[in-house]
């Protein structure tokens, strides 16, 4: 496998919409973009502890294809996380 871009980039990226398989793509309806910054783990952890929350369970799911990019080895999903749900509540 490779990395394909650094994962501590804090940089924005443009990138199609999800649905854009979906939109006509004449010139009059020209192909979607927006830009999205892609946070790390440890940026995401921190913003919820600075706010007083406690974070109560973080789970990793794996077998999330969508997640990574379509040029990804074949069977990456079930070894690397594709998702990660945080939960947190305020005491």
């Amino acid at each position: 496998m490779v990395a394909a871009r650094d994962y501590f980039d804090s940089g924005a990226q443009e990138v199609g919409v999800a649905f854009r398989k979906l939109l006509k793509t004449d010139p009059l309806h020209p192909s979607a973009k927006n830009r999205i910054r892609r946070w790390t783990l440890g940026d995401i952890i921190t913003a919820i502890g600075t706010t007083g929350l406690t974070i109560t369970q973080l789970e990793e799911e794996a077998g999330i294809r969508w997640a990574f990019p379509a040029k990804a080895p074949i069977g990456i999903e079930d070894n690397i996380p594709g998702l990660f749900t945080i939960i947190a509540e305020k005491k």
